[in-house]
């Protein structure tokens, strides 16, 4: 029978928000019957029942503000609970704790030797470790210097050495985006560390906003949204379910805030919108299905036209495909000349999508033969893409095969 370490049983956390802080505070000590006009609650963890096992590792997806941070906080007696309780087997050490217990005042070594203490050590004990801590940590021309002293990489990297170490000492370990921390040689050296923490048997808690790196690690998954548990299974379903999650989610944030531009710098041609339609009409597209959008243009002058379209990836920030158009590499795809006095819709037909799951945006720039910008349209599309096999933003640049046609509007 596996041994349970972690047993959360209605566990509910609600943080007391004030909008006149010394007003609230007074109402509350005077008026404690009455509902305090100044205050609010915020519920962060809503009735959250979970077990972990012996030996396991649990990873924790979630958008931010989700509670992922504040139930490892509870978890490791950082934070009182409201109501619920968690009953723990074993030594815990929150890796990220051990930022809070730095003091800049103090020199390096001291710090290594309050925070062990801090974590359960002898002084004698502790002493035997100072000098693995600092070759660790690359800091034995300072070590004896006060640490607000040191450039934030050096602080960084006195932090993680402090924190591997304590993980040594404790049965259950809790990681929140702690291994991004550091330069590329010392992410290195702190991914080998975490690879033999991993072997030796230890319980480990992680919460990261690296899919991939739950996925790698992980035996077991929870998503966590608005204080609540929405869903736990094995990793790879639960990281699948995820990103179908994330997906929708930032589509409906995306799709109210979408920040649109249209500049039309001659007046003769404007880009008056545009549309994009998935596989089978769905108001999103799958990987590797085929899809269509519609581009608007007005032209109050016969002029020869070209365009260019981009799509970008909203995660990257980065253009991941782009196609344009001119005169003569038109007339031989499709023996089209873009010539014409009124309203237009552009309508291309793509035989596959080859993005991975995420939140893209499509861009369209109208130019004359010339090459000279007529009217552009940044965002002027946002869409989602939804994807079981590629996970998110992990596309990288590429061709977009297409058919192009242009009819009346």
């Amino acid at each position: 029978m596996r041994k349970v370490v972690v047993d959360c049983k209605n566990v509910n956390k609600t943080f007391k928000i004030y909008s006149k802080l010394l007003r609230g505070i007074l109402f509350q000590y005077f008026q404690r019957k009455k509902k305090n006009p100044y205050s609010k609650e915020i519920k962060a963890l809503q009735s959250i029942n979970l077990k972990i096992y012996k030996g396991e590792i649990a990873g924790f997806f979630g958008l931010n503000g989700s509670g992922k941070t504040t139930l490892l906080s509870c978890i490791s007696k950082s934070l009182p609970l409201t109501s619920g309780s968690i009953k723990t087997n074993g030594s815990i050490t929150n890796l990220n704790n051990v930022n809070e217990n730095i003091n800049e005042s103090f020199t390096g070594i001291e710090n290594i030797m309050m925070n062990l203490i801090l974590a359960g050590q002898t002084f004698k004990n502790a002493s035997k470790f100072v000098d693995e801590i600092i070759d660790f940590a690359e800091l034995s021309h300072c070590a004896e210097n006060p640490v607000y002293t040191y450039s934030s990489g050096m602080k960084t990297r006195l932090i993680a050495a402090i924190a591997l170490h304590e993980s040594n000492i404790s049965d259950i370990i809790i990681i929140d985006e702690f291994l991004s921390a550091g330069d590329a040689s010392f992410k290195g050296k702190i991914s080998e560390k975490f690879n033999k923490i991993c072997k030796s048997g230890k319980t480990i808690l992680i919460v990261s906003h690296d899919i991939g790196f739950i996925e790698n690690f992980c035996d077991r998954a929870f998503i966590i949204d608005k204080g609540k548990i929405i869903f736990s299974g094995k990793t790879r379903e639960t990281s699948d379910k995820y990103r179908i999650f994330v997906t929708t989610k930032n589509f409906k944030t995306f799709k109210y805030s979408n920040n649109s531009k249209f500049f039309s710098l001659d007046e003769s041609v404007k880009i008056t919108g545009g549309s994009i339609e998935g596989f089978k009409g769905k108001d999103y597209l799958l990987w590797n299905k085929p899809f269509k959008s519609t581009i608007n243009i007005q032209s109050s002058k016969k002029q020869f036209l070209s365009f260019k379209f981009e799509i970008y990836d909203l995660y990257k920030s980065l253009p991941i495909c782009e196609f344009k158009s001119g005169v003569k590499e038109l007339s031989k795809k499709t023996d089209i000349n873009i010539n014409f006095v009124g309203k237009r819709s552009f309508i291309f037909t793509f035989p596959n999508c080859p993005f991975g799951g995420g939140i893209y945006s499509l861009s369209f720039t109208v130019y004359n033969k010339y090459s000279k910008v007529l009217a552009k349209a940044n965002k002027l599309l946002t869409f989602s893409v939804r994807s079981f096999d590629h996970s998110v933003s992990r596309t990288n640049y590429t061709e977009l095969e297409y058919k192009f046609k242009i009819i009346k509007s």
